[in-house]
């Protein structure tokens, strides 16, 4: 955490008892250090994969060929079990990979009992339990597989704050978790993982409906041409960024790090131009799950990524405009206050925006324009506060509720105690719906204003008509 972790994931490949600690210690610490972090569970969803092989490796020749059985026996080269019936998915010369890749079959038709006929067109040695992918192909299969409906239970028990939803075709899989989280009394937020092409094609869609999305290289990779990545990865960062959702790259950000006390040069280049996409977070994986060098490796991609913003943030001070995506969504009011709190910052060069907030939505439409100003938001949810560690540019602080006619007096006192201000310096405050009400969903922002932080043992006039707002819109 003192290295710079914001997020801690989860995966829920180990068993729940693991997971139970991991959480009690994250959380443990993070309250001792008075730092938010967020965790997020990552469920493992449906992916298809080969079953128990002779002497766990067998080898697949070129050429040869091989059936695909959902019958259970221990595989041989001729015939191997996998985990899902697909007869009905396939069309004759689909390419299945096998082992990230490394093994690629020919699907030649359907046998006997929905068998698979393939023809081996790379061979090499397969291990039990690998995973397949069918590039390009959307599978029929559930979202959600009997055993994430149990890691469910398990992140909901532990109060996790996102859960990942891993191999998303469409819009309807991420509602489909969104009910069950609903129905269970939950807001735990859903990450929608980009890795297959059928998501790709449906990335705004998706995007609307989930919490932010994850940009999964590895199978996005194993989907597509990998030389088509690159511009995937920018394809989602600029549709998050559009609909004012968290984006996450991952994937091999840091890997030579697993065994290496220093990244290579094109690994630090990948992590700076992750972020000048757009992206509100990197993820590492092996690196800090079983690699050498896990506090070292956080420390790095921290490292990275603060001198890469604090390079792009002076380029933002001296533009004339603010960068920022266009969106049909920036013709919602709410959108477009979020992009005019920009560009005032920009202008005023301010130091901090200040906004209270009961989802944090508020927060995210303004991180969305890439202020050059730090984020501070205040919320009275403890969970709102965990969030908010997300997403790119925001400090947050969790505070009582804030009564309107006290907004100046609490907005400068708190950003001074943040270190964000200090006396003469100019403070916006943007608000987020009425801070007396807790009714609201959405947090509509109907004020922007702009004080002036009084000399030390001063505050600003308590008295709304008091303060100097430039702009009041009455929603």
């Amino acid at each position: 955490i003192l290295a710079g972790l914001n997020v801690a994931r989860i995966n829920f490949s180990h068993e729940t008892g693991t997971i139970t600690e991991l959480v009690h210690v994250v959380r443990s610490v993070s309250e001792k250090l008075k730092v938010p972090v967020a965790i997020m569970g990552d469920l493992r969803g449906p992916r298809v994969r080969v079953g128990e092989v002779e002497g766990g490796q067998i080898t697949l020749e070129d050429g040869q060929a091989v059936c695909l059985t959902t019958e259970v026996l221990v595989g041989t080269p001729s015939r191997i079990t996998i985990s899902h019936e697909l007869s009905g998915d396939l069309e004759p010369g689909q390419r299945i990979l096998l082992d990230d890749g490394n093994l690629v079959l020919i699907f030649e038709g359907v046998g006997a009992n929905g068998d698979l006929l393939c023809t081996v067109r790379i061979g090499g040695h397969l291990s039990s339990r690998r995973g397949l992918n069918f590039p390009g192909q959307r599978l029929s299969i559930p979202s959600l597989s009997p055993k994430d409906l149990q890691d469910i239970e398990t992140a909901l028990k532990l109060d996790m704050d996102y859960l990942a939803l891993s191999f998303v075709q469409t819009a309807d899989d991420v509602r489909q978790l969104k009910d069950i989280l609903t129905a269970k009394g939950s807001d735990m937020a859903v990450i929608a993982k980009i890795e297959t092409s059928s998501a790709l094609q449906n990335i705004e869609s998706i995007v609307e409906e989930a919490a932010g999305a994850m940009v999964a290289r590895g199978d996005l990779a194993l989907e597509m041409s990998i030389a088509d990545v690159p511009m995937a990865q920018k394809k989602i960062i600029h549709t998050c960024r559009a609909l004012a959702k968290p984006s996450i790259t991952a994937t091999q950000m840091l890997d030579s790090m697993t065994y290496s006390p220093k990244p290579t040069r094109a690994e630090a280049t990948d992590i700076a131009n992750a972020v000048l996409d757009g992206t509100d977070a990197v993820m590492l994986s092996g690196e800090s799950a079983i690699g050498e060098f896990p506090v070292e490796a956080v420390g790095m991609l921290s490292i990275i990524a603060k001198r890469t913003e604090r390079a792009f943030s002076m380029e933002r001070r001296n533009s004339t405009g603010i960068i920022a995506p266009t969106s049909d969504k920036e013709r919602n009011t709410q959108f477009a206050i979020a992009r005019v709190s920009a560009t005032l910052g920009l202008a005023l060069d301010v130091p901090v925006v200040v906004t209270y907030t009961h989802t944090g939505t508020c927060a995210r439409r303004i991180a969305s324009h890439r202020p050059a100003q730090t984020i501070l938001a205040l919320t009275c949810y403890p969970r709102v506060v965990r969030k908010l560690a997300l997403v790119w540019g925001v400090e947050s602080v969790l505070h009582t509720s804030v009564a309107r006619v006290e907004l100046s007096r609490v907005a400068v006192t708190t950003s001074i105690e943040c270190g964000l201000a200090k006396p003469d310096d100019l403070v916006m405050i943007v608000v987020a719906t009425d801070p007396d009400s807790l009714a609201s969903e959405s947090d509509r922002v109907n004020a922007i204003q702009v004080v002036v932080v009084p000399p030390l043992g001063t505050t600003p006039e308590d008295k709304a008509d008091k303060e100097p707002c430039l702009l009041d819109l009455g929603l």
